[in-house]
């Protein structure tokens, strides 16, 4: 190799080996960190605001809460030899109007119409909402659970659209092989899916993502894979899960290394020694780690961030949305 070849390449080694080291060495401070954390808990607090007072999300909610709705996972009309019930959308199709003074539906049969199921109310203002219900599907899994297998659905008011729900799963041998789920509400597009690769009667690798975009640019981003197993005694467990999480402006990356899914009186410990989930920054600053907790005062589990200066915070206590999810009682745990 000619010299000068060669000190183009030590130099480029060397470069290489600084910016390696200049990236390893990129941690923010608690001050830093904490805007970061913020940051983030804003803009998911926007995108759920958004989303739960919007037109759409509201009159969803507003159809399943009225009383005796002809809708699935509200009405049981259908009844599987296992003893399960479920629903059946050719036993529920017709015009439904809403009689608010009654609070009672009306049930149109004889009225000729493309839909198989149409519900109809009218709101204070006098406006025409509809609930469109296209197909529904159902099936038993393996795990003696009925699951819905198609649901596609929608929202009108007053001829335009507030809402769309498609949603199709195929199950293989009782088990959910493919799923995905789209919804548009306002400018939110969110699309779910989950794919599995079976490798043995007892075991597959699942693959789940998430995004959610807000006039077409990515506000949420969330990939899940893990592989699921059923042991002995039927339980279904989780191992080997990576997940990486992007919401403006962080980035969370979950490695778990255990070779099944903790549980009972040292679960946390177990989890937290065997997993890792850091905090980054989408320009790659290193901003912490999160580490479960438990909180015996409310009955619990809670998440602390470990700081790179040593310190820590409870992130119920800095960050509206963690307070708001962990505000559920999370029953698998037991202190």
């Amino acid at each position: 190799m000619p010299k000068t070849d060669f000190s183009k390449w030590i130099n480029l080694v060397l470069i290489a080996v600084l910016v390696f080291f200049v990236s390893c060495s990129r941690k923010a401070d608690k001050i830093k960190a904490e805007k970061y954390l913020k940051a983030c808990d804003a803009e998911l607090s926007l995108h759920a605001r958004n989303i739960s007072e919007s037109s759409g999300f509201k009159e969803l909610l507003s159809f399943y809460s009225l009383p005796e709705s002809p809708l699935p996972f509200r009405l049981s009309n259908r009844v599987y030899e296992q003893g399960f019930t479920g629903y059946d959308l050719a036993k529920a199709s017709g015009n439904y109007l809403f009689v608010n003074d009654s609070s009672v539906w009306i049930r149109d049969l004889a009225r000729a119409d493309s839909l198989p199921l149409c519900l109809t109310r009218y709101n204070r203002k006098g406006e025409k909402i509809e609930f469109h219900l296209n197909a529904y599907d159902e099936e038993v899994s393996a795990l003696q659970m009925v699951i819905p297998t198609l649901y596609l659905a929608s929202i009108w008011r007053d001829g335009h659209e507030l809402a769309n729900i498609r949603y199709e799963c195929s199950l293989l041998e009782g088990f959910p092989k493919v799923a995905w789920l789209k919804m548009k509400i306002a400018d939110y597009h969110m699309q779910f899916e989950l794919v599995s690769q079976f490798t043995s009667r007892s075991s597959a690798d699942l693959d789940i993502l998430l995004n959610i975009l807000r006039e077409d640019k990515p506000a949420v981003s969330i990939s899940l894979s893990t592989k699921a197993s059923f042991t002995e005694n039927g339980t279904l467990t989780y191992s080997k899960i990576r997940g990486l999480a992007r919401i403006f402006p962080i980035e969370i990356r979950l490695k778990s290394k255990n070779t099944g899914f903790p549980e009972g009186e040292h679960f946390i410990e177990d989890w937290n020694r065997s997993s890792s989930l850091n905090v980054y920054a989408q320009d790659g600053v290193f901003l912490g780690k999160i580490k479960l907790v438990r909180n015996r005062e409310v009955d619990r589990l809670g998440l602390s961030m470990q700081y790179t200066d040593g310190s820590s915070d409870d992130l119920d206590k800095i960050l509206l949305v963690v307070k708001e999810i962990l505000n559920v009682k999370m029953h698998r745990f037991h202190p």
